[in-house]
């Protein structure tokens, strides 16, 4: 699915697997993805186990937010990684994602998923509970990015990880926990950082 330049308002939001298509590799460029509140997963985007390969969503430029006025999802506030699902995004920007009863304000992963924000913006997330920008117990990777004003009302204000985060020339700033971790919380994680 190619999403052009164009504001697109999402009803339920878009899911990504368990037999919809086929295709598992979906690439948006441009326009705006606005959500509206989803009384579980994923405001915006849910990639799920499909069983012919791992579904994929890349953001390569453009928006995702919640609609004016509205707070996306419970958990995963915008974006929710199942299973061996894989989000990436080399360009563009996520902002205002409310996970308003857990974790992930922006972007929630599972165990088996691989979130790689390889370039962007994430800001002014929040998450009622872990990781005021990203909750995930599989793969983060933060490169050439930010992650900025971010808030957790538990632990992890911009990134709460407990499998393995690396980290590379990325800058988190202004994110706040009322707990451990105001910009990352690592829980028994594996972190690489470089310059």
């Amino acid at each position: 699915i190619v999403v052009p330049k164009s504001e697109i308002q999402q009803k339920l939001g878009v899911s990504l697997g368990k037999g919809v298509m086929d295709e598992v590799i979906y690439t948006a460029g441009g326009g705006v993805v606005e959500a509206q509140m989803k009384e579980n997963y994923g405001g915006a985007f849910l990639m799920d186990e499909n069983e012919h390969a791992e579904p994929m969503f890349h953001m390569l430029s453009g928006t995702i937010r919640p609609r004016h006025g509205e707070e996306a999802a419970t958990n995963g506030g915008l974006i929710y990684a199942n299973e061996s699902g894989i989000f990436k995004m080399t360009g563009g920007v996520i902002e205002n994602g409310a996970a308003v009863t857990g974790e992930g304000g922006a972007i929630l992963g599972s165990a088996n998923s691989k979130i790689l924000i390889h370039g962007g913006m994430i800001r002014n997330c929040k998450a009622k509970s872990h990781g005021g920008a990203i909750k995930s117990t599989g793969i983060v990777e933060i490169k050439n990015a930010s992650i900025i004003g971010c808030f957790a009302e538990k632990d992890g204000g911009a990134v709460y990880v407990t499998k393995k985060l690396t980290m590379e020339n990325a800058t988190i700033s202004g994110n706040i926990s009322n707990h451990w971790g105001g910009g990352i919380a690592a829980a028994g994680a594996t972190v690489t950082a470089e310059d």
